[in-house]
């Protein structure tokens, strides 16, 4: 199993650093870096990679609007943000457009790494030391959560681990669709529009502990 990622990012250095260090792991194959978004999305169109590192602030467009037409052009493509911004209002919008991660570039290159392995498996990349500085500025509305019943409890819990529903299904002994079923309603409840916001709101909010 090889891993094909493509990075985007308007600093060539830090891109081409990056693109040396993982592709030093044998399960992942650098398949291409692009510094501007038009140029990563020809990339991506082109290359079909399993996992895109996007940029936030890019030269023509930025990284967000990159996302979402990364995922028009290439489905199964995972969609994570490796940036320096952390204003939790782009953090939103990048789970709206589709990003199942948000990294910021003080991250290691372990946790990197790590969210390249966890996005391409279909889990949720939130790291610890991010949770609380993206979703910091502005506490969900009260009563988000409230009733969350104990077998959604542990369908979050598990979705916080980076579990998928096949997982969540298979570890609570219910069927694939029952486990998109509890997982929809947990999102209602949290007032999320992704897993990823779930997560994230969830940790805001104590239901959870920060996930690893």
């Amino acid at each position: 199993m090889t891993i094909g990622v493509l990075l985007v990012d308007d600093h060539t250095v830090f891109a081409e650093t990056l693109a040396a260090a993982l592709k030093t792991n044998a399960d992942i194959a650098i398949l291409g870096v692009a510094n501007t978004s038009t140029d990563g999305l020809e990339k991506a169109t082109a290359l079909k990679p399993d996992v895109a590192l996007l940029d936030v602030m890019l030269p023509d467009y930025d990284g967000i609007e990159l996302a979402r037409r990364v995922r028009t052009a290439s489905p199964e493509t995972k969609v994570v943000m490796l940036t320096g911004e952390t204003d939790p209002a782009l953090f939103a919008k990048a789970m709206a457009a589709g990003a199942c991660g948000y990294l910021i570039k003080e991250s290691s290159l372990g946790d990197v790494t790590d969210a390249v392995r966890r996005a391409y498996a279909g889990q949720v990349v939130v790291p610890d030391k991010a949770v609380s500085r993206l979703t910091q500025a502005q506490a969900p509305p009260k009563g988000v959560g409230s009733d969350l019943t104990d077998r959604e409890l542990e369908v979050l819990g598990l979705l916080a681990q980076g579990k998928d529903a096949k997982t969540i299904a298979k570890s609570l002994g219910i069927t694939w669709h029952t486990a998109r079923s509890y997982l929809k309603t947990v999102l209602m409840k949290l007032d999320a529009h992704s897993q990823l916001e779930a997560v994230a709101v969830a940790t805001r909010l104590g239901i959870i502990g920060r996930p690893k």
